[in-house]
């Protein structure tokens, strides 16, 4: 029996390891709209995995200016409304370099991170 546990703990931690392999988080930097909500931990998320870069946000908030620039300018602007889903951008075109992510809100949020590209 207890060998089982062992391995049934296995399997689920080499689970778990093998789906954050490749993934990159990005560190947020900046102001959040509402001083209840600041915190160590930003309720976004955002990674870079493959050829693309995901933002998340736990919860709903809407307006949300998702922008993207490199070195030779903006690359890709979006708008959005975040109801606890998963925003993608494909940057499986963009040239080697380093990047910034900018999320903004007309109510004051404005976190910004840096990522590469390789």
């Amino acid at each position: 029996m207890r060998v089982l546990i062992i391995f049934i703990t296995l399997l689920l931690s080499l689970s778990t390891y093998s789906s954050t392999m490749g993934r990159k988080e990005v560190v947020l930097k900046g102001d959040l709209e509402h001083v209840l909500n600041k915190s160590l931990v930003h309720p976004f998320t955002v990674w870079l995995s493959e050829n693309a870069i995901f933002i998340e946000y736990y919860g709903a908030l809407n307006d949300v200016t998702i922008t993207i620039t490199g070195t030779s300018g903006e690359c890709e602007k979006r708008i959005t409304n975040f109801d606890a889903q998963i925003e993608s951008f494909d940057i499986n075109t963009y040239p080697e370099g380093t990047y910034v992510i900018s999320l903004t809100t007309p109510r004051g949020t404005n976190l910004y991170g840096t990522f590469y590209i390789e």
